[in-house]
């Protein structure tokens, strides 16, 4: 299958990452130095060691590829050089979680050209504190706590979310390759609720054969909440309850709505079915 295929090879992180120079250049055209962005932490409930669903920052995911927490970046401009710091290796943690993202994985799906513990990550910020002709870009908000950004080099801190975010908008072919996946999926997953609705009696039902269905087919994320809806809850823009009878007063509703898309790698479907209850119990 060509979609399989494209994803086979590595997420072209390096080659967003010239888009985006490109773009700053535009605007900067003596722009140097180095990108540098936090990923999403890993967060958890309060007064819990239970872990909050985790979602990897877009600006981060767009650079890297990376759906992992606690990474960071750096992508030095003129040297076309992408790092990426990870979580160490930690005993423990293998004990309770399983091994975690390796250097080796990385570097075989990631166009990246080297990994480093994010325990390096301090020092190497501070070696480059003498290149005070050049800018560290950053977003506000994507630098991780306790990170320190070099002293006597200006920090940008506007032009790189600007320049993702318009860099974004254009696919390349492996990003249309993961959007198409996830329609892939959710498309099956779709079908699938149609098949099944005359069995369902609850919203709850289909909104849970759905997810079944993205499940088996190997994403558990969704691209966003479901949106179930049966007879009048259907004209509600979204509605997320998902919990009404198919059945009122012993007969069927006349229609349900689905709205739901699962997400692939950070790429999402968003994908809308129409049925009727009646017609197919006909």
């Amino acid at each position: 299958m060509v979609v399989d295929d494209i994803l086979k090879g590595k997420y072209p992180a390096k080659a967003h990452a010239r888009h985006v120079v490109d773009y700053i250049r535009s605007k900067l055209p003596r722009a140097d130095g180095f990108f540098f962005l936090s990923g999403s932490p890993e967060t958890f409930y309060d007064g819990t060691d239970l872990a909050i669903p985790f979602r990897q920052r877009r600006a981060f995911m767009y650079l890297t590829g990376v759906d992992t927490p606690d990474c960071h970046l750096i992508y030095e401009i003129d040297n076309d050089r992408l790092t990426l710091f990870i979580p160490p290796v930690d005993s423990e943690s293998i004990l309770w979680s399983g091994m975690p993202l390796t250097t080796e994985e990385v570097l075989t799906k990631y166009d990246v050209d080297s990994v480093l513990p994010n325990t390096h990550l301090q020092t190497m910020l501070d070696s480059t504190r003498s290149r005070t002709n050049e800018i560290v870009f950053t977003i506000t908000g994507h630098v991780g706590h306790g990170i320190t950004l070099p002293g006597g080099m200006e920090v940008d801190s506007l032009n790189l979310k600007e320049a993702i975010d318009e860099c974004r908008v254009v696919k390349d072919e492996y990003e249309v390759a993961l959007i198409t996946k996830a329609n892939m999926i959710s498309s099956a997953a779709h079908l699938a609720v149609i098949k099944s609705i005359k069995k369902c009696k609850n919203e709850s039902e289909i909104d849970g054969v759905f997810l079944g269905e993205c499940t088996k087919r190997g994403t558990k994320i969704q691209a966003y909440p479901s949106i179930v809806a049966s007879g009048r809850t259907a004209a509600t823009m979204h509605y997320e309850s998902n919990n009404q009878d198919l059945y009122l007063n012993g007969k069927a509703k006349h229609v349900v709505v689905i709205d739901a898309g699962a997400e692939w790698n950070c790429y999402g479907a968003d994908i809308v079915s129409l049925s009727s209850i009646t017609s197919i119990l006909d």
